[in-house]
């Protein structure tokens, strides 16, 4: 499988601080080479905020902007994007990257919950699929939510 792994070394929008330097500790702990040896094509993309900030949240959004166009870069090379952030909120630019990719919006959540599980575990047997795949795949699936009370 091509993947991409974009690596998002912030902690809201400080670089490589706190939980920021987390992405490049899976780097060096050797996750690159794991999936290699797994056999998947590995692309690492570092995402890089433009500029210096003078606000949080606008470090916050040049970071997530950043994020999307990594990830729309990565699906339109036909690469799974394979998101590794210091902070959450990264997953608002990887969900705009996919939307602007033209990625049907439960794509993420069809991701997370097949695909990246079979990659984070390094399973030599699992066949990931194209997020494209999985979201089609999800949606001929998908079950009315139950509402609570």
């Amino acid at each position: 499988m091509r993947v991409a792994l974009v690596l998002v070394p912030y902690d809201l929008g400080r670089e490589r601080v706190g939980t920021g330097r987390g992405p490049e500790a899976y780097v060096d702990g050797g996750a690159v080479e794991a999936l290699r040896e797994r056999g998947h094509e590995v692309a690492v993309v570092t995402v890089v905020r433009p500029s210096p900030f003078r606000e949080e949240l606008d470090a916050v959004l040049a970071v997530n902007r950043e994020v999307a166009r990594a990830v729309a870069a990565a699906v339109a090379s036909d690469r799974l994007p394979l998101v590794v952030a210091g902070n959450c909120n990264a997953s608002l630019g990887l969900r705009a990257g996919l939307q602007a990719a033209g990625a049907p919006p439960d794509t993420v959540r069809a991701i997370a919950s097949e695909n990246a599980r079979r990659l984070l575990k390094l399973d030599p047997l699992a066949r990931a699929e194209r997020p494209s795949e999985a979201a089609g795949r999800k949606q001929a699936t998908r079950r009315p939510r139950s509402r609570s009370t």
